[in-house]
């Protein structure tokens, strides 16, 4: 019997779109699956549709939580990964759709490499709420039609772009306990803060295979996050992630090169508070002293203030 796979699926206030996301794990070509599900008090019919189709059509193993509180998506997801007994784990979002081939391409790829893998990660494409697809290849779209997803330790190619969803990936249940990693509700980008997390640790594997559809829908959080009247949130955030990881020196001049580039755009952004950027601009220079007078910010920050205070003063 090949290794067993976990699916773990978050839900909330997807009655509308569940049922794909169900049926779409139950069609997968392999064979040692379990299934994880677990509601996060919605106030829609999803726990009924959950029930009905775990009781009437689900094939593989499964578990079914319905939690009475809203956690929210960190503490569900990792509820998943302390309750995963695979071997290999993959997540799902109950509005996201997987291909019928997923499971068993990258349990093959995983079985291929050594224990210095920890995930296989590939392509997504985009969908709206009616299902029409919106993007064929979300790396194409980032990257262009040429991209090759690296491999390896891939640490530079993470930090420097958000690289993938994780409901592309199936991660290997041991790295995830060997570094005992948790989602921290505190970073927004949860998928970022995982790849930045293994990405350190271990080697990933990127395959130019679209693995899923993620639906974009006015409750995703791509459509409530980020957006521009947030992108000054979402700046600062980031910022606040690659900080945290930056303390340990991993990558010095990486985490610099990110720190320096997100402070830019702090700088250029309208919304930003003055106080907000010299407070990102000290704590560079907190950890990176020896690098201050590689800091060319000097004179944005000089620029920004004079161009705020004019702002307030009219």
């Amino acid at each position: 019997m090949p290794g067993k796979v976990t699916i773990g699926m978050a839900c909330f206030n997807h009655e509308r779109f569940v049922l794909d996301a169900l049926n779409s794990v139950n069609v997968q070509n392999y064979p040692n699956i379990e299934i994880i599900i677990i509601d996060d008090c919605s106030n829609d019919k999803s726990v009924e549709v959950i029930a009905d189709w775990v009781k009437n059509k689900c094939k593989y193993p499964c578990i079914f939580i319905r939690n009475e509180v809203n956690q929210g998506l960190h503490y569900v997801l990792n509820k998943i990964i302390d309750l995963a007994s695979g071997e290999y784990l993959s997540f799902l979002a109950t509005d996201d759709i997987i291909f019928p081939d997923k499971i068993n391409y990258q349990v093959q790829v995983m079985e291929n490499l050594d224990q210095s893998f920890a995930a296989c990660y590939g392509d997504t494409s985009r969908i709206n709420e009616y299902g029409h697809v919106i993007s064929t290849s979300e790396f194409d779209k980032w990257f262009g039609p040429d991209f090759i997803p690296p491999s390896g330790r891939i640490l530079k190619d993470v930090v420097s772009n958000f690289l993938f969803f994780i409901q592309s990936a199936l991660f290997r249940n041991s790295c995830l306990n060997a570094i005992n990693f948790k989602f921290d509700k505190k970073y927004i980008s949860e998928d970022w803060h995982l790849q930045i997390k293994l990405a350190t640790e271990y080697n990933l594997f990127g395959c130019k295979k679209v693995f899923c559809q993620y639906r974009e829908v006015s409750t995703s959080i791509t459509r409530t996050n980020f957006v521009p009247s947030n992108i000054h949130n979402i700046i600062y955030n980031h910022f606040t992630l690659l900080y945290d990881f930056s303390k340990d020196l991993y990558e010095e001049d990486l985490y610099f090169e990110k720190l320096k580039s997100l402070c830019k755009q702090a700088i250029h952004h309208k919304k930003f508070l003055l106080s907000k950027i010299f407070k990102m601009y000290f704590l560079i220079v907190k950890i990176y002293p020896h690098k201050i007078f590689e800091l060319d910010l000097i004179k944005l920050l000089l620029k920004a203030s004079f161009d705020k205070l004019n702002l307030f003063s009219r």
